[in-house]
């Protein structure tokens, strides 16, 4: 019982990590995005 509770554990950490690390590849790729933009200009 206690090995389910800290898989459960682990894996909500997991997807909280997995979450945060997608907000910041976003919020990077929308800088090189408005970047390349202004560039051109």
């Amino acid at each position: 019982m206690e090995s389910a509770m800290a898989a459960t554990a682990y894996l909500m950490v997991f997807m909280i990590n997995l979450s945060q690390v997608i907000l910041f590849m976003g919020r990077c790729s929308v800088d090189v995005m408005s970047i390349t933009v202004f560039c051109e200009r």
